[in-house]
């Protein structure tokens, strides 16, 4: 059971970064910057390999990489290129987590990782808190869902197996919570 909660956990949030991806591709949803998914690949990835590292389950993180991926190569179409403090902070926090993770331990690069990750999503998070996007609410509730499920799975709780789906399952929670603060309606 804890396996398949796990690896469902990892399909549901792949599924709905690729569903996001896909609603740029048609022009449903706004593309956004090439270079902050980018960093969001290279940063998911640094936390991927430091949670392969620890010898944790990886699903979670693993469909981070391959749903930003996905949406980062959706963006080289449809996005543009803006490098702003948000990159500086992901380029920032995945080299303190290489360095940590190779130089400490495969925990302390998870840590970093995490820390990075919640430091380059505040500015998303304040402007969800000031102007709500509720077509947004499907992506970061399905996403919350799949580290519930995941953090479920991973119990007796360790960094490296559980503090993404913890993290991600607290921020992720709030900002779907912010953007159904919109008044537009609930559309997928």
């Amino acid at each position: 059971m804890k396996e398949f909660l796990i690896n469902a956990g990892g399909l549901l949030s792949f599924g709905a970064m690729v569903w996001f991806g896909v609603k740029v591709w048609r022009g449903k949803a706004e593309p956004t910057s090439m270079a902050s998914w980018l960093m969001w690949v290279i940063l998911d990835a640094v936390i991927l390999g430091s949670t392969i590292a620890t010898h944790k389950p990886c699903a979670l993180a693993l469909s981070y990489v391959a749903g930003a991926s996905f949406v980062f190569i959706v963006h080289i179409k449809k996005g543009k290129w803006v490098w702003t403090y948000v990159e500086t902070i992901s380029a920032g926090g995945t080299a303190v987590s290489t360095i940590l993770w190779f130089t400490l331990s495969p925990e302390a690069g998870v840590i970093a990782g995490i820390v990075a990750m919640t430091a380059a999503g505040m500015p998303m998070l304040l402007s969800f808190a000031k102007a709500p996007d509720r077509q947004a609410f499907w992506l970061f509730a399905n996403v919350t869902i799949a580290c519930a499920m995941t953090l479920i799975a991973t119990w007796p709780w360790t960094i490296g197996g559980s503090l993404l789906s913890g993290g991600g399952l607290l921020y992720n929670g709030l900002v779907a919570y912010l953007a159904t603060r919109d008044r537009r309606p609930l559309v997928a």
